[in-house]
């Protein structure tokens, strides 16, 4: 763990957090100067790509400077707050029935069709490309994200337990997304029947994925105000991925929160826009196909470490079950070191020696109505006595022994 095996995973889990990030900025770059083209007529180029980078990464440094419980609290509580925002009034501008239903519908979808999708590989080809362009990439992006989201989540959930992590992360999140893609799929769906060619027309004759959502709020009432809205919460949800992964990666170098100076956050803020830039400006032409290529390639190594990983998990899981839990142990410092850790382990539990001999502890009785405790007695501080001092031989307490905290005789 704390030997080169672990540095060797903590690398590999900064190099893959530091792509799967990238490549997320890098698509919501595309997707947002294509918003900017329908609102407001900014050309799609490369400069623009930049500047947007540029934007976002100052802001992701600023807001990992301001550390976790400022900036990157106050900016996802307001980014999550304006995405529902967003949702509700979807659903009830549109057909709110029909999306109701379909979310409901959903469900059981998902369920049914879950176990199906997991070993699907399209042996028939016959949807030419899709398995590799979307299916792959989605899971390799989602092993690039894995290091960085568990870490994070575990952060900002100390304190739980192990149930109600689970049930907030895989139960709430997915039940989450479930709702949000059956309301904004089931309304670019109704639009699309209604006036066909709408939406299709740019987003898959044409190829502009990225120009989706606001086609589709375009059809919408008050587009001139919903339209920068979905394009600030756009930006947010980049701003607060890119602090909070170098918060993350941060954390991976040290092996501690708080460790190292701000500016070691804010150097791998900049590291990532700086990767983001590079996957945009090598291949501005084919920027998602050049994307997708290197998340794959990024992604292989640690989906083989996860295996690893996950029957960690299982089986310190399975000890911590098993173990019978002691009323008394040992209290170790924080341990992030080798040295640390060797130095809990030889610490001897409460009431052992350091040859692991149980030393006999103190204990009362009650002696021709006096309380007796054999041994001798230490006391840290002042020690008020109403009342004479006798030994059990009757002696007075100068014979008997006392002594002050120098082990002279008083």
């Amino acid at each position: 763990m704390y030997d080169w095996p672990g540095k060797l995973i903590d690398a590999i889990a900064i190099i893959g957090t530091t792509f799967g990030i990238a490549v997320s900025v890098g698509l919501g770059v595309l997707q947002i100067n294509a918003g900017m083209n329908i609102l407001w007529g900014v050309p799609i180029a490369s400069r623009i790509h930049l500047g947007i980078i540029l934007v976002i990464t100052v802001a992701a440094c600023i807001s990992v400077g301001t550390g976790l419980d400022r900036g990157i609290k106050i900016l996802s509580n307001a980014n999550i707050a304006m995405a529902v925002g967003l949702m509700v009034f979807i659903l009830l501008a549109g057909p709110t029935l029909t999306l109701i239903n379909q979310s409901v519908e959903s469900f059981g979808i998902y369920a049914t069709s879950l176990p199906e999708l997991m070993f699907w590989v399209d042996s028939y080809d016959e949807n030419p490309g899709f398995h590799a362009t979307w299916t792959a990439f989605y899971w390799a992006w989602t092993i690039c994200w894995g290091p960085y989201v568990g870490m994070f989540i575990a952060r900002i959930s100390r304190g739980r337990t192990v149930r109600g992590f689970i049930g907030g992360v895989l139960g709430l999140i997915s039940a989450f997304i479930l709702i949000w893609f059956s309301i904004f799929g089931r309304a670019a769906l109704e639009i699309e029947l209604d006036n066909p060619g709408v939406l299709t027309g740019p987003v898959v004759e044409n190829g502009n994925t990225e120009m989706a959502l606001f086609s589709l709020l375009e059809q919408y009432p008050l587009y001139a105000i919903v339209g920068p809205i979905a394009l600030l919460i756009i930006i947010i949800f980049f701003i607060t991925s890119i602090d909070s992964a170098a918060l993350v990666m941060d954390m991976f170098s040290t092996g501690e929160e708080n460790v190292a100076p701000t500016i070691y956050r804010v150097g791998w803020a900049i590291g990532i826009g700086a990767v983001t830039a590079a996957l945009i400006l090598i291949a501005p032409e084919s920027g998602i196909a050049a994307i997708q290529e290197v998340v794959i390639i990024v992604a292989l190594p640690f989906f083989l470490i996860e295996f690893f990983m996950m029957w960690a998990l299982v089986k310190a899981m399975s000890e911590d079950a098993a173990a019978v839990p002691a009323p008394r142990t040992r209290y170790w410092d924080r341990t992030f070191d080798a040295d640390a850790l060797e130095k809990g382990e030889n610490q001897p539990a409460p009431g052992y020696d350091e040859d692991g001999n149980p030393i006999e502890e103190p204990y009362w009785e009650l002696e021709e109505g006096a309380w007796k405790l054999p041994g001798d007695v230490v006391v840290e501080g002042d020690l008020i006595v109403t009342g004479d001092i006798d030994d059990t031989n009757g002696d007075s307490a100068h014979e008997s022994g006392v002594k002050d905290s120098n082990g002279e005789k008083e």
